[in-house]
């Protein structure tokens, strides 16, 4: 995510970028000053088999418990400052850093539209990964208790 913003800065020559930023305050500074809104981790997993599937066959390359579990998981996103409309399913945690939301179903069952550099556009599911909530908690920026900046 960091080289990301390094190489958007330098592609739309970003004009205040005199030096590295050192701390996560000067990242989420740089962030802001870009006007990042979204910051997107698509994932496909595009293992090949010496050995043929069958038809109606699924074939997982990940654990299979954690597979179900994960799936399982109610899809959650990390939910930033532009947003206009909340998910007419999407719920607020009660604790923790509060910088995502989750819906009321489980990511297996979120159908998303996302892009990789090798698949281009395709269609996957919303499962949960840390990075989720981790991201948009390391690119918030508050005055006070007031969050006035985080990419979705």
């Amino acid at each position: 995510v960091k080289q990301s913003l390094l190489n958007i800065a330098k592609d739309t020559k970003y004009p205040n970028l005199s030096s590295y930023p050192q701390n996560r305050d000067e990242w989420v500074d740089l962030a802001r000053e870009l006007d990042i809104k979204t910051i997107h981790v698509a994932e496909r997993d595009n293992q090949v088999s010496p050995l043929l599937k069958r038809h109606d066959e699924f074939v997982n390359t990940w654990s299979i418990d954690g597979y179900i579990e994960e799936g399982k998981q109610p899809a959650e996103i990390g939910w930033g400052t532009h947003e206009k409309e909340f998910p007419h399913d999407g719920k607020e945690h009660s604790y923790g850093c509060k910088s995502s939301i989750y819906l009321d179903r489980p990511g297996a069952l979120t159908r998303v539209r996302t892009w990789t550099p090798f698949f281009k556009n395709f269609h996957g599911l919303c499962i949960t990964h840390t990075e989720s909530v981790s991201i948009a908690d390391y690119f918030t920026k508050k005055q006070g208790d007031k969050v006035i900046y985080r990419p979705t």
